[in-house]
C-alpha cells in the first residue's frame, strides 16, 4: 500500500494460480488460454492450456513458421482445460507461432503465442582476453575477446 501527498491510498492486489499436472476447471475467462512452457529446445514441445468459456465450445489454433501456415487444427472445448502440446516439425529454426481463436457470445478472444527454440549447441562461448577493473577518465581502452 502507498500513500501520496494527497492522502490518498493505492493498493496493487495480483492473484497468482498455481497449476498441477493434471487440467482443471478455468475460474474466469481469462483463463481461457494460459501458457505453460514457450521456451523449447529442438525436440521438445510447446505446451499451452486452453479451455472453453461453455461446454462445446469450438476453439482453433494454427501453428506459423516463417509467415506461413504449417497446421490447423479444430478443438471442441469444455471448461476444463485441455493440455496442448505442439511439437515444431524438423525444419524449424529458433522460433514460431501459434495462433489460437475462440469465439464466445459475439466475442473472440485471439491471442498469438511465440515458441522460441533454443538450441544450446548454438550459443556463443566467449572469454575475455583482457580485463582492466581501474580506468581513469578520459583513459582509452581495448578489449580483446575470444570465441570459444
Amino acid at each position: 500500500m502507498a500513500i501520496n501527498t494527497l492522502n490518498d491510498t493505492i493498493t496493487l492486489e495480483k492473484i497468482v494460480r498455481i497449476y498441477g499436472a493434471e487440467a482443471v476447471s478455468i475460474q474466469n475467462n481469462a483463463e481461457w488460454l494460459v501458457t505453460e512452457k514457450n521456451v523449447i529446445t529442438p525436440g521438445e514441445s510447446a505446451i499451452f492450456r486452453i479451455a472453453g468459456l461453455a461446454p462445446n465450445t469450438k476453439a482453433y489454433y494454427e501453428v506459423y513458421y516463417r509467415n506461413q501456415v504449417s497446421k490447423k487444427v479444430w478443438l471442441t472445448l469444455s471448461d476444463k482445460q485441455e493440455i496442448i502440446q505442439i511439437k515444431p516439425e524438423s525444419n524449424f529454426k529458433n522460433d514460431f507461432a501459434v495462433q489460437f481463436t475462440m469465439v464466445y457470445n459475439g466475442n473472440i478472444y485471439n491471442s498469438i503465442q511465440k515458441v522460441n527454440i533454443v538450441d544450446a549447441s548454438k550459443q556463443l562461448e566467449i572469454k575475455f582476453l583482457t580485463f582492466r577493473n581501474k580506468l581513469q577518465p578520459g583513459e582509452k581502452e581495448s578489449w580483446k575477446l575470444q570465441n570459444q
